[in-house]
């Protein structure tokens, strides 16, 4: 039904439920009025507000915009030879009484700490690659059985390179704290880049008719996972001798490519 002007007439039904909903929030809201009446507003607290070690600070842009490193300001930029602090407190920020302790064992400067792990992230960052993507996939084609069976037992051995890579960075950066947050990002950016890794090699694995090989024993892989030595040693074992070793995998895999997609 419309009125004179054309319009849409509610029905007697909608009208009537409409007067029954407005009724009930009339009296839903004096009862609650009732109830609160004699209840007593506290004081806000706003304390907190005043609870900064530097206040007024900005950073300076750059032409590649604001960097991660242009926020070392003031004594945001005061980077401790030791981080005591056991929470997850970002560097310079006020300090909450009671926030229970997390336990780093990773505290000190000089075990940690890199002048340029600013710069390595957002260069980690700028330089992204996906490998659904910018793989050509296309390119590969139909290869003899012994030569697919090689190449396929080589992606099986990068696969488990790159998951040696997540996990022992991920048993590591729990352990990092706070107070060198530039190193803890950049890590986290390595963690990612070995899993599009892992991806890269296992969808090549599964994508020409073959199939993942043979698992390898791992004694090398265990050891740098389990390492106690400390994350110095940890990280000479996984980048310095394993990872010169997956590096020169790299260069023999793209010497001895079949296609463009294993060159990439």
């Amino acid at each position: 039904m419309t009125n004179k002007d054309n319009e849409p007439q509610e029905s007697a039904r909608v009208r009537s439920h409409r007067r029954v909903n407005q009724k009930l929030r009339d009296a839903i809201s004096k009862e609650a009025f009732e109830d609160l009446k004699d209840v007593e507003i506290p004081q806000k607290k706003l304390d907190w507000m005043k609870r900064t070690y530097q206040w007024g600070v900005k950073a300076d842009l750059t032409d590649s915009g604001l960097k991660l490193g242009a926020l070392n300001v003031g004594i945001y930029g005061e980077i401790p030879d030791r981080w005591d602090d056991q929470t997850r407190m970002p560097r310079g920020a006020y300090p909450m009484p009671g926030v229970p302790p997390i336990g780093y064992s990773i505290s000190e400067k000089r075990d940690l700490w890199a002048d340029n792990a600013a710069d390595l992230y957002e260069e980690a960052i700028q330089r992204r690659w996906a490998p659904a993507t910018d793989i050509p996939w296309e390119t590969i084609g139909p290869l003899p059985d012994d030569v697919e069976a090689a190449v396929c037992q080589l992606c099986t051995v990068l696969c488990q390179h790159a998951n040696t890579e997540i996990e022992t960075l991920g048993t590591w950066l729990h352990q990092m704290s706070y107070g060198y947050h530039e190193v803890k990002l950049f890590l986290a950016t390595e963690m990612f880049d070995a899993a599009r890794h892992f991806e890269v090699f296992r969808k090549r694995a599964l994508s020409n008719g073959g199939g993942l090989g043979l698992e390898l024993k791992g004694d090398v892989k265990r050891m740098i996972i389990e390492s106690r030595g400390g994350w110095s040693e940890t990280a000479l074992l996984l980048y310095l001798l394993r990872g010169l070793f997956t590096f020169t995998i790299y260069r023999y895999g793209s010497i001895l490519a079949n296609n463009d997609a294993e060159k990439a």
